[in-house]
C-alpha cells in the first residue's frame, strides 16, 4: 500500500488536501430507478458529445483508500433544474463505495467548465486550502489547463476580477498548488481493467471527436476572442521575442 500511495502522490505532484471532481455526463438507470454518473456511451447536455463521469467516481474511490483523510468535491448541475445535480448523484455513489460522507463537499451550482472552476475556488478560498487536485478525463484536461491561463479574463464583475487576480497570484506564487490529473493516470495505477477499456475507448471516432472539440476549445481560449460569451484579449507577443537564424 505504501508504494501505490507513493506512486500516486508522483502523479499528483502532492499529497493533496482536497480532490475536485469535475463532472461529465449522467443518465437514469431504470433498474435502481436513480441517476448514475455516465459511461462513455453518455453525452453531456453542454456539447452533446461523449463525457462519461463515472471514470472520476472510481478514481476518487480509489484515492481515498490511499489518502483516507483527503476530501473529495462533487460539483456541478444539469440545466434541467427538475434532475438531481452531477455533485449529489457523485456524492451518492461516492459514499456507496464507503467514502466518508464527511470526507465530501458537493458544489452544486456551476453548469460548465468556467463556472465550476470559479465556483471551486471559492470554496477552496473559504478552507485556506493550499494542495488541490482537479481530477477529469483526458479529453478534458488541455481545456481546464486553459481556463486556469487565463483565469482572470473571466470575470463576471469587479468583485469577481478582484477575487479571480488573487487566485492566480496565489497559484503562481506557489502559496496555492493546483495539479490537474487525469482519471486515467489514476485507473492505470488502481484498476488495470478499466485502464485497459480506456485504451480501447481512445480508439472509438466518438472519443476522437470529443478530444477534438475539447483541444480546439483550448486554443479558442489560448488565442482570443469570443468564447462561451466572453470576449478574451488576444495575446500580445513580445517585440524582443527572438527567432532561430534561416540556415
Amino acid at each position: 500500500m505504501d508504494e501505490k500511495r507513493f506512486r500516486l502522490e508522483r502523479i499528483m505532484g502532492q499529497d493533496p488536501q482536497a480532490v475536485v471532481l469535475f463532472a461529465g455526463a449522467m443518465r437514469f438507470d431504470i433498474a435502481s430507478g436513480l441517476y448514475v454518473s455516465g459511461d462513455y456511451a453518455d453525452r453531456d447536455e453542454n456539447s452533446g458529445l461523449i463525457s462519461a463521469g463515472y471514470d472520476r467516481v472510481l478514481a476518487a474511490r480509489d484515492m481515498c483508500r490511499y489518502f483516507p483523510s483527503t476530501l473529495f468535491v462533487t460539483t456541478s448541475r444539469t440545466r434541467d433544474l427538475e434532475k438531481p445535480t452531477y455533485a449529489s448523484v457523485m456524492k451518492r455513489e461516492l459514499v456507496e463505495f464507503s467514502v466518508p460522507e464527511a470526507n465530501i463537499v458537493e458544489e452544486n451550482d456551476s453548469v460548465d467548465t468556467i463556472t465550476c472552476i470559479k465556483a471551486v475556488l471559492r470554496i477552496i478560498d473559504a478552507n485556506a486550502w493550499t494542495r488541490v487536485v482537479f481530477l477529469s478525463a483526458a479529453f478534458h484536461m488541455s481545456r481546464i489547463k486553459a481556463v486556469l491561463d487565463r483565469l482572470e479574463c473571466f470575470a463576471d464583475n469587479e468583485e469577481e476580477a478582484v477575487f479571480l487576480k488573487k487566485m492566480t497570484d496565489r497559484m503562481n506564487g506557489k502559496l496555492l498548488h493546483v495539479a490537474v490529473v487525469t482519471s486515467d493516470d489514476i485507473l492505470q495505477e488502481t484498476n488495470p481493467v478499466y485502464a485497459k477499456l480506456l485504451v480501447d475507448i481512445k480508439k472509438t471516432p466518438e472519443y476522437e471527436a470529443k478530444l477534438a472539440a475539447e483541444l480546439g476549445g483550448a486554443d479558442r481560449i489560448r488565442m482570443g476572442g469570443e468564447y462561451n460569451g466572453y470576449v478574451l484579449p488576444v495575446p500580445v507577443l513580445s517585440s524582443t521575442r527572438s527567432f532561430p537564424a534561416r540556415r
